[in-house]
């Protein structure tokens, strides 16, 4: 899934309100494209997002739009690389519900191959990483001002893992997603 984000470096002076960055995410289990606005707390050490994602019927057997929160904490150090670079590691969880899907016998319900889970609230737990440039947030609005990827496990894969662990390897119910990152108010 992509999500697509914009971040504040200044958000410590902005109101709750006002989103800190913008994201674009390919996969992870929130559609197949997802648009997300955060907010970064605590010294950028937490971050809230509300995502929208999307996938189309050609891909999930019908169209779901789904509605996703994501918390991430961001571990204290980060890695600096030559100049302005840096890498970011977080753990997160996201919950969402897929808007489509009503009937767990529905098309797009989760199957044997790929598909979203019906009729509740879902959680995944994530571990993420995103390599920040700094150079980028004075040059251009348009290109991002960070890369970031996620792997992430849906609940009800851990739980079909506990039981057939020896039919399924870890392989089989990670999901992994890639994204930009914006940061608002540069």
């Amino acid at each position: 899934m992509c999500s697509f984000a914009v971040a504040d470096e200044n958000s410590n002076t902005q109101a709750w309100y006002h989103p800190s960055h913008i994201k674009l995410q390919y996969a992870g289990n929130i559609g197949y494209f997802s648009l997300g606005l955060g907010k970064q707390y605590l010294d950028n050490r937490l971050a809230l997002e509300v995502f929208y994602g999307y996938a189309r019927a050609s891909k999930a057997g019908t169209k779901i739009n789904t509605i996703a929160l994501k918390n991430a904490y961001y571990w204290p150090a980060n890695l600096s690389f030559i100049g302005p670079n840096n890498l970011n590691i977080y753990l997160g969880l996201n919950l969402f519900y897929a808007l489509d899907v009503r009937e767990t016998n529905a098309p797009g319900c989760l199957r044997d191959d790929d598909g979203y889970p019906c009729n509740s609230i879902h959680i995944m737990p994530y571990v993420g990483a995103e390599f920040i440039n700094s150079s980028f947030t004075t040059k251009s609005n348009i290109l991002p001002d960070g890369v970031y990827w996620e792997i992430g496990v849906l609940d009800l894969f851990l739980v079909d893992y506990y039981h057939n662990r020896s039919y399924l390897s870890l392989k089989d119910i990670v999901n992994m997603s890639v994204g930009f990152k914006w940061y608002v108010n540069r």
